[in-house]
């Protein structure tokens, strides 16, 4: 099993280095985003690859240099306020950059109004050469899920695809044997990282008092593979027994405290790739 590197694992990290260090370290996919992760942790300056067009074609050149594709671009959140379509510009440039999938989540937009703007931007990504996938997490307005697959069947588009998170899974009140209940093939794309196990709210709903908490967690707290209580190889073992193709996984560990005491950002996605290959990928006994 191969391991891509997620954005949120390396901060504020400029993405030439990430490019860099992804390949140094032997994963060949990234997600990237088109703007900095504003929580200084490696010292860089900030870059936003959608202002600078320099920088946008040093990305290019980078991720074709150094054989690195970008699996998955983040920042298209559908959200109270904001039509997924203003974004439509961003879209393109992802595109431009390779991205094999755009992701994103539903805040505060319910029933017809998120169905309606998952629907024109998994059609808008098919016309981009880009799959769509759909994220849950306790808290959001697709928090669970049974919430997810109930979205994309209401949607009904061939290019709608469900993205898992392992922390989101098991938090939201996921186990193992739920991997069945989603329809074979829908499943695309897997984030991995560790944490505690239990079940953070009755259907994924967070009580106002616990939101900040879960958020902080998940964006700043996140475990390596082994030092929490997920049970990552079986979930991802029966991920591999149900899926009709070839998934993608990739590590996104945004561990602040420790990440900040690590040597390098180079150090810390070694790190972070030993850990998760020692769980899913244990040593073959005879």
């Amino acid at each position: 099993m191969k391991f891509g590197i997620e954005l949120l694992t390396v901060f504020d990290l400029d993405p030439i280095s990430f490019i860099e260090i992804a390949a140094n370290q032997g994963s060949s996919t990234i997600s990237l985003g088109l703007s900095q992760f504003p929580k200084p942790v490696f010292g860089c300056e900030p870059w936003s690859i959608k202002e600078d067009q320099a920088l946008f074609h040093s990305v290019q050149s980078a991720l074709r240099q150094n054989e690195v594709g970008v699996a998955l671009g983040e920042g298209f959140a559908i959200r109270a306020g904001q039509n997924i379509q203003q974004l439509d510009t961003d879209l393109g440039l992802m595109a431009e950059l390779g991205a094999s999938r755009i992701n994103t989540v539903v805040m505060g937009v319910e029933g017809k109004e998120a169905d309606a703007q998952l629907l024109w931007l998994a059609e808008r990504c098919a016309g981009l050469g880009m799959k769509m996938t759909l994220e849950f997490a306790p808290g959001l307005s697709v928090a669970t899920v049974a919430q997810a697959l109930e979205c994309l069947e209401r949607v009904d588009h061939p290019n709608a695809y469900l993205l898992i998170d392992t922390m989101h899974w098991f938090r939201s009140g996921g186990c193992v044997q739920d991997i069945t209940r989603v329809p074979a093939g829908l499943i695309d794309y897997v984030q991995i990282s560790d944490c505690r196990l239990r079940n953070e709210a009755k259907g994924g709903q967070l009580r106002a008092e616990n939101l900040n908490g879960y958020m902080q967690e998940a964006t700043f707290e996140r475990l390596l593979p082994g030092l929490g209580e997920l049970p990552l190889l079986d979930f991802c073992s029966a991920l591999e027994r149900v899926s009709q193709t070839p998934l993608v996984y990739s590590i996104e560990l945004p561990n602040l405290a420790q990440a900040q005491m690590a040597e390098s950002a180079s150090a810390w996605v070694h790190q972070c790739l030993c850990a998760t290959r020692s769980v899913l990928n244990p040593p073959q006994t005879s």
